[in-house]
């Protein structure tokens, strides 16, 4: 007699996973892609009055004469396969003449690539943090973990990341 009432119990909903990965869960909600110019990562540098990463610009002034100017830059990731460091695209724009900071070679910017990541909100405000998805399925990923420009665990994350800026104020 109670069979009507209690059908719904009799059965669960089992999750097989077949391949085990560690690292960090993240929600598929929270990830996002983003463009990013690829710079060769001979052509980093650090200058200018700080210690902060960036590349060497070519510019002209208003009298038409070429200049060399500092322009700090975020990597936010290094390819080591093909030698490319991942830059904001904010931060350059196509056509740019990058000048290595040892030698006289010369970098056009114009080539584009995505990254998908995270954006990170520690400190209050979104930074971008880029992840290498190692397992997934609808509901969330596992990501590669101590990654150089990655997460690190106890990183606090916007979860959804569609709905954020980089550089929001987070509350």
């Amino acid at each position: 007699n109670s069979m009507v009432r209690y059908i719904s119990d009799r059965y669960l909903d089992i999750d097989l996973i077949i391949q085990d990965e560690t690292g960090l869960k993240i929600p598929r909600s929270a990830i996002v892609s983003k463009q990013f110019y690829l710079v060769p990562d001979s052509f980093i540098g650090k200058g200018g009055d700080s210690s902060s990463q960036g590349v060497l610009l070519r510019s002209s002034d208003k009298s038409g004469s070429l200049a060399t100017v500092f322009k700090a830059a975020t990597v936010y990731y290094v390819d080591t396969d093909t030698g490319m460091a991942y830059i904001d695209k904010s931060v350059l724009k196509d056509g740019d003449i990058l000048i290595h900071p040892d030698q006289s070679q010369t970098y056009v910017v114009g080539e584009t690539a995505a990254l998908d990541g995270v954006y990170c909100v520690n400190k209050g405000y979104a930074v971008f943090k880029e992840i290498q998805a190692l397992y997934g399925n609808d509901e969330y990923c596992i990501a590669k973990e101590g990654t150089d420009y990655g997460l690190s665990n106890y990183d606090f994350i916007a979860l959804k990341g569609s709905s954020v800026k980089e550089n929001d104020i987070v509350y």
